[in-house]
């Protein structure tokens, strides 16, 4: 920025113009408006397209189903909960390993293939809180025959210092290009011991585990 000031009798920034310039030449390949286009057609309108061609094929059908889906889990979705959340004692994981986790979910009357169930983590910021967290899914596994499932999973240690995470649970529909958020539906792990956990929640507060 400095630069920008720096100017001659004629009053323009010859330095400034000259890294424009640069930039210009360097990275017009990337950041143009014939790559912008290119990339929001393919990402974009062409899947907007196909998608709005297929739910109205025959008649509609595909909407319905849609739309059905959407009332049976907004219904449902109430009898569904985080029971229990699993994880080895909080130890030192160096890089390159990873952290098992596990999760308990009563399904209700969702089916499981209609849940995405994720651990949300990150490192944690000075206050003990995740500020940019990413997800990673887990996977359903063992049936427990009591309305439960245990969905397992890990979180990759990619980078040094404290972690933290929760997990949570959101509807999904496969065969249907759906955001993860697009029903607003969403179930977060409440720990039962609620003021208790590193960070300190509220009851109703989504648990924060450290690792």
């Amino acid at each position: 920025m400095p630069t920008f000031y720096e100017r001659g009798v004629d009053d323009v920034p010859r330095e400034w113009t000259r890294i424009m310039k640069r930039s210009m030449r360097t990275v017009n390949a990337e950041f143009n408006t014939n790559r912008m286009v290119e990339e929001y057609t393919e990402r974009f309108y062409i899947p907007a397209v196909e998608n709005a061609a297929r739910l109205g094929a025959e008649g509609y059908a595909k909407a319905r189903e849609l739309a059905d889906w959407r009332r049976r889990v907004h219904e449902g979705w109430r009898g569904l909960a985080i029971t229990q959340v699993v994880a080895p004692p909080v130890t030192a994981h160096p890089m390159g390993t990873s952290l098992p986790v596990s999760a308990t979910v009563a399904l209700g009357t969702i089916p499981v293939d209609e849940v995405l169930v994720e651990v949300y983590h990150c490192l944690l910021d000075s206050d003990g809180q995740i500020t940019d967290g990413e997800a990673a899914t887990l996977f359903a596994g063992q049936d427990n025959g009591d309305g439960t499932v245990t969905f397992t999973g890990e979180i990759a240690c990619r980078r040094a210092g404290q972690r933290g995470f929760t997990v949570r649970v959101v509807p999904r529909k496969n065969g249907y290009p759906l955001d993860r958020f697009e029903t607003g539906l969403i179930t977060w792990w409440e720990d039962p011991r609620a003021g208790t956990t590193a960070s300190g929640p509220q009851t109703g507060d989504p648990a924060l585990n450290r690792a």
